[in-house]
C-alpha cells in the first residue's frame, strides 16, 4: 500500500455521506416543521377573519344577554377545509342594561387536537368588546 495516497479510503468516503445525509435530513425536517407552521397561521387568519364577521353581525343586531351559544362552521379556503366552532355571549354590565359585553370565540382543531367548546380548545381565537346601547 502507499503511505502517501491522496486518495479517500472507503471508510472516509461513507463517514462523510453520513454527515451529508443528517444535514440533509435536518433540513427536510426544517421545511416541514414551517410547512406546518404555515398551515396553522392561515387557519387562524381565517379563525380571526369568521371572528370579526361575527362580532360585526352582532354589534348590527340587537343585543339580548344570553349565555354561550356555539355554531359549528364548516370553512373552505386555499384549499383547506376546516370546521370551526364559533360561540357568543352577551353579558349586561350595567344595571338598566345600556352597557353590554360581546364575547366571541372561534375555536377549531387541527390534526384531531383539543375539543371544541367555547372555554377550553386547543386552537382559538377569542375577541370582545363593551357596546354602549341607548342613551
Amino acid at each position: 500500500m502507499l503511505k502517501n495516497s491522496r486518495a479517500f479510503t472507503l471508510i472516509e468516503v461513507m463517514i462523510a455521506m453520513f454527515i451529508l445525509m443528517v444535514g440533509m435530513l435536518a433540513l427536510l425536517n426544517t421545511a416541514a416543521v414551517m410547512t406546518e407552521n404555515n398551515l396553522i397561521n392561515i387557519i387562524r387568519d381565517e379563525a380571526v377573519r369568521i371572528g370579526e364577521q361575527q362580532m360585526e353581525d352582532l354589534r348590527n343586531t340587537s343585543l339580548s344577554p344570553t349565555a354561550w351559544t356555539c355554531t359549528p362552521t364548516t370553512k373552505i379556503f386555499r384549499g383547506i377545509t376546516t370546521d370551526f366552532n364559533v360561540c357568543t355571549r352577551i353579558t349586561n354590565l350595567s344595571s338598566d342594561g345600556n352597557t353590554k359585553q360581546v364575547d366571541v370565540a372561534v375555536g377549531w382543531n387541527y390534526k384531531g387536537t383539543g375539543t371544541i367548546s367555547p372555554t377550553t380548545r386547543k386552537y382559538q381565537h377569542s375577541l370582545s368588546t363593551v357596546v354602549r346601547v341607548g342613551s
